[in-house]
């Protein structure tokens, strides 16, 4: 047996008495190339490691100084708001006085429109960069649905007082008066939205709010309706922020605040046109009851003197109009 292998091994090495030398040479050059080979594969593995290792450092030390700039910045973005807001307050003081002066007054009156631009390119900064650095926090606590309309007509009707615009608001009668959710940044989304139609020259806005009830579970649906004609729904950097550098200014802040809010309700918003080609932005986001304790109870049946009361309704904006009708007609009025 040991005869035999070692022929077998001297027929395989050396070849036969038929096989020449070049076989031989051959098969050495093919293991040589093999064993180069497999050593500039590991090699070049091993580099490839530590490159994805280095890469991988890089970016989390990358990572922490985004992560360190965006909370100086938020930081330095608080300081500046609450200078804003503070000088805001004490021009709007010395407005309420008497001016003697008229160029004193229409000075007075620019400082005031320009102190509530900064204010407001503050607050949309501030929002950003608290996102930014992950430092939103999202409530989920009973609210009552008039205060938080409230706010809204509140903040939306601090800018641009000289602008004519209507705002509408459309409830539909499955919505309940007290609802869960954030407030606070559930009217930061519908300003953010109703100012962007503002600046694109919208001159009505009806706030539509609806409860769909869908298994198991429903939503709550706001749509906001304009009357503004153009293509918003293909438009594919509405909800990106961006910097122009002709007017030296982030653009898109509004919407993008928004839309990161939206989502961190679990919610979204998204761009639409009706089919009559309305610019339309629909907020939707998971529906869930408040606690009976917190429930708002209101009065469901009119005084005896208003049962028989028929109301005369004019106005010169029919959708105005319409809703106004729909809710006095909730009340048991005749319209």
């Amino acid at each position: 047996m040991r005869a035999f292998f070692l022929f077998f091994f001297s027929t395989f090495l050396f070849g036969d008495q038929s096989a020449s030398s070049s076989d031989t040479a051959v098969w050495v050059a093919l293991v040589a190339l093999a064993f180069v080979a497999f050593l500039i594969l590991y090699r070049w593995s091993k580099e490839v490691n530590d490159l994805k290792k280095h890469h991988e450092t890089m970016q989390k030390k990358q990572e922490e100084i985004i992560d360190i700039q965006n909370k100086i910045l938020t930081s330095m973005s608080e300081n500046i708001h609450s200078i804003a807001e503070e000088a805001a307050k004490e021009t709007q003081a010395l407005m309420r006085t008497k001016v003697p002066n008229e160029k004193l007054a229409s000075a007075l009156a620019k400082v005031v429109q320009s102190e509530n631009k900064l204010l407001d390119i503050s607050t949309d900064l501030l929002e950003f960069l608290r996102i930014k650095s992950d430092k939103i926090t999202i409530k989920n606590e009973p609210f009552e649905l008039v205060n938080l309309l409230n706010d809204i007509t509140g903040e939306v009707s601090l800018s641009d007082r000289h602008i004519d615009f209507d705002l509408l608001y459309d409830i539909d009668g499955s919505v309940p008066p007290t609802l869960m959710g954030d407030p606070q940044h559930l009217a930061k989304i519908a300003v953010n939205v109703i100012d962007y139609f503002k600046q694109n020259g919208a001159k009505s806005v009806v706030v539509s709010i609806k409860r769909e009830k869908k298994f198991p579970s429903g939503k709550l649906v706001i749509r906001f309706v304009s009357d503004l004609i153009f293509d918003i729904q293909n438009d594919m950097t509405l909800f990106i922020s961006r910097y122009n550098a002709l007017t030296n200014q982030y653009e898109g802040l509004e919407l993008y605040i928004a839309k990161e809010l939206a989502l961190r309700m679990n919610g979204d918003l998204e761009a639409i046109n009706s089919e009559e080609g309305s610019a339309q932005f629909v907020f939707s986001m998971p529906f869930h009851k408040a606690p009976l304790s917190e429930m708002a109870v209101y009065r469901s049946s009119l005084p005896i003197s208003l049962e028989s009361l028929k109301v005369l309704l004019i106005d010169k904006n029919e959708v105005c109009r319409r809703i106004d009708a729909q809710n006095i007609e909730r009340l048991g009025i005749a319209v």
